[in-house]
């Protein structure tokens, strides 16, 4: 019997993270979906279908905190992975009081994600879950990284890690340049 790879809905207002996001969890066998505002996620009703939210905290007009409210107050249990560039302690405390499956400031190593993802879509489906015993120096060999993916085992190559992970650098060095600078005065 088939299964259906878990969606996982990005929600990011910068295009360049959206798309590095997307081909990142595609290149490990999740089905991604992108959203550019909180308004757009809402409105396309992906509640039912959606395994994980990647959720950026700073979207223009709305905050990542506020979707993630509006959620709860829909009872919709999705488990959210909360990314950010303007990491801070009161950010980190924000979100590990909302239950967040994950908090990662950007820019972070691809791996990151997927280690999370794996985590939270391991915890809602049925079947055995992989685990990766070839660790060293604490991370994952990105040659042998497995992440399991409705019951059967995507094997990430060296290179498909590689070219996730550089096309998140890309994104987030175009996002920082795309920022306008604060000073601190």
């Amino acid at each position: 019997m088939a299964h259906t790879p878990p969606v996982i809905s990005i929600v990011d207002d910068d295009p360049s993270v959206r798309r590095a996001l997307h081909r990142l969890v595609q290149s490990a066998g999740y089905t991604g979906e992108t959203f550019a505002s909180a308004g757009e996620f809402l409105d396309s009703s992906p509640l039912g279908r959606t395994a994980c939210l990647v959720l950026d905290i700073h979207l223009g007009t709305t905050t990542g905190f506020d979707l993630e409210e509006q959620l709860a107050a829909y009872r919709a249990a999705i488990p959210i992975i909360f990314i950010t560039a303007r990491d801070d302690a009161a950010t980190r405390e924000r979100a590990r009081r909302s239950g967040a499956a994950g908090y990662l400031p950007k820019p972070f190593e691809g791996l990151a994600l997927l280690d999370t993802l794996g985590s939270v879509t391991a915890q809602a489906l049925p079947g055995p879950v992989s685990t990766d015993s070839s660790l060293s120096d604490g991370g994952r060999d990105a040659r042998s990284t497995a992440v399991n993916v409705s019951g059967s085992v995507n094997e990430l190559t060296d290179g498909t890690v590689r070219s996730g992970d550089a096309a998140m650098r890309g994104g987030m060095a175009l996002y920082r340049k795309s920022r306008p600078r604060r000073s601190c005065q």
